[in-house]
């Protein structure tokens, strides 16, 4: 009887190990089957991210396809338009030679005034009349936009000093450029080194 009990109690044993095993059995798979849905969700996730910057790779790579050929287009296009633009420029240098006319002889207008600048007058001169006249002596002739430059007047200020330095006989002009170029007339260069 004692064996009995024991095997009994052996068998409750084993029931109740078993009932405990099963338990935490099915605890560890229903673990598991959470943690593959996490790792499932995570892993779909992934791959729709993946996915997504997939195509738009895919897309980046048609558009620099077409970029590429743009490119393309545009570097025959732009070899097209240098050859016929020095095409062009052979025409015209062409046209130039034949239909060149010769310059006219250059007409230098003496000033109003025959007589030369006095000493005197040039005494009188204000230091603008004067620092156009030493930059013409020393600079050659000039524009009067580039005198306007170095003196820094206004436009209409400088046209009308230069009209008065023509008109006392200080400067010559050529009237065969326009704008009119400006140079001293002779001997004003010693009455300047006098002043």
């Amino acid at each position: 009887m004692m064996l009995l009990l024991l095997s009994v109690l052996f068998f409750g044993i084993a029931v109740a190990a078993s009932v405990i095993f099963y338990r935490r059995l099915r605890e560890a798979r229903n673990a598991y089957e959470q943690s593959k849905d996490a790792v499932g969700g995570i892993y779909s996730s992934y791959r729709r991210q993946v996915d997504e910057q997939n195509r738009k790779i895919d897309q980046l790579a048609t558009r620099i396809g077409i970029l590429e050929g743009k490119v393309v287009n545009l570097a025959k296009l732009s070899g097209q338009i240098s050859s016929r633009l020095e095409e062009l420029a052979k025409e015209v240098r062409a046209l130039s030679t034949r239909h060149a006319r010769p310059k006219p002889p250059q007409r230098v207008l003496p000033s109003k005034v025959l007589v030369a600048p006095t000493h005197q007058g040039v005494l009188s001169l204000t230091d603008t009349e004067a620092l156009v006249l030493k930059t013409l002596v020393q600079e050659g002739p000039k524009t009067t936009s580039e005198i306007r430059e170095i003196i820094g007047k206004s436009r209409e200020h400088t046209a009308r000093l230069m009209k008065k330095l023509y008109e006392e006989g200080y400067v010559e002009r050529d009237t065969y450029h326009f704008p009119y170029v400006y140079r001293p007339r002779k001997g004003v260069k010693d009455l300047l080194e006098r002043r």
